[in-house]
């Protein structure tokens, strides 16, 4: 009652104000009844406070809805659309009008700022659900607003394509001829594309999600539907530079993946290309070791207390490509694996770059991706 200047009766509601605000409901002050004109002054200055308290009460109740879907309202929903069709980014809504607003909610409306008089809401009409944190907002839409690019090479279900991170050897079939450079993504850097044979297509790997990324989602809306990626990592665990891992699961501390795949703390491999690969290592007696990965986007942000973290979860390589890559392959139902070296070692109290001029193991793994390749 102070909040509200009611203190000047002990009993608010056996106050002469209050019977006088419970009579004159409804009734506009112009045309109050004559034995409560005396109270205009104080009717007018609770009515607001009573507004004030519904606005904020319906504020508090669509912070606590973003997202949830209630009951829809036709006209409304209309209204919205004519405005999004006029490219209009806010909604603006009077701030004591709000509460009768919940329909909104349905819509995925949430506040996006305000001022002394009006709220100013931002609309979804797709099936987004809002998220205070963006990341997490995923779509299910295949339609993405770029047109579908130019390219000369027309991919058929044979057709396979080897990510490979290792450009010596890259640049050592070109020179001899047992590659060529059939095509490219054009951009400000042009990618260029390779072909071995008429059904294996070549591309240098690029680190980090973002780019090598996006190589991969053009060439899969061109019609490329297997992929196979071999490339290195830094080990959490105990091993020797060169020793293979196959990629079964990665966690998810990026962002690339969260734009293909419902938020979760891990996104699993192709289950059918993982049993493709592990039967080729197995009948060739090849050591290797079914890993789960930490993929993240900041390297400099391997903390040793992340890095500790990981460790104790499980975590047995750390890199930044698989979590997006997978996502993003899973979301189109094309196959796709990863065979992983052992890099760097982050496995001990400093970090060890392992660096050597032995790349032995890296012209046998590119041998088994390509017999792996054309199993698929």
């Amino acid at each position: 009652e102070q909040k509200y200047g009611r203190h000047i009766y002990g009993n608010w509601t056996k106050s002469p104000e209050y019977k006088a605000l419970k009579a004159c409901k409804g009734i506009s002050l112009d045309q109050l009844p004559p034995e409560y004109e005396q109270y205009r002054e104080k009717i007018a200055t609770l009515r607001k406070y009573e507004e004030q308290r519904k606005a904020k009460e319906a504020e508090k109740l669509m912070r606590k809805s973003v997202g949830k879907r209630v009951q829809d309202n036709a006209e409304t929903r209309q209204e919205l659309e004519n405005l999004v069709k006029e490219k209009e980014l806010y909604f603006q809504t009077n701030i004591n009008n709000i509460y009768s607003l919940k329909v909104l909610l349905s819509l995925n409306a949430y506040i996006h700022h305000r001022d002394d008089n009006n709220i100013y809401l931002r609309i979804r009409l797709d099936d987004l659900i809002l998220n205070s944190n963006p990341i997490l907002e995923y779509s299910h839409d295949f339609n993405t607003f770029l047109s579908k690019e130019d390219f000369n090479i027309k991919f058929d279900d044979n057709s396979k394509l080897l990510i490979c991170y290792f450009n010596d050897i890259i640049d050592e079939l070109l020179n001899d001829n047992k590659i060529k450079e059939v095509s490219y993504i054009k951009g400000v850097n042009n990618i260029p594309i390779h072909q071995m044979n008429n059904d294996i297509f070549l591309v240098k790997g690029y680190v980090g999600e973002p780019l090598m990324g996006s190589i991969l989602e053009f060439l899969i809306r061109q019609g490329l539907k297997k992929i196979l990626f071999i490339g290195g990592a830094g080990v959490l665990v105990n091993s020797n530079r060169g020793d293979l891992f196959v990629i079964k699961e990665a966690l998810r501390d990026e962002g690339l993946s969260y734009h293909y795949s419902e938020a979760s703390r891990y996104v699993l491999a192709n289950l059918e290309v993982l049993n493709i690969i592990t039967k080729y290592l197995n009948e060739h007696n090849i050591n290797y070791t079914l890993a789960n990965t930490w993929s993240i986007d900041a390297i400099y942000r391997e903390t040793k207390a992340k890095i500790e973290l990981r460790k104790k979860e499980g975590l047995m390589l750390v890199e930044m490509e698989q979590a997006g890559l997978i996502a993003l392959t899973n979301f189109y139902k094309v196959k796709y694996g990863a065979l992983i070296y052992a890099g760097d070692d982050l496995s001990k109290e400093t970090h060890d770059l392992r660096l050597s001029t032995k790349t032995n193991y890296k012209y046998e793994l590119f041998k088994i991706a390509i017999d792996i390749l054309n199993l698929f």
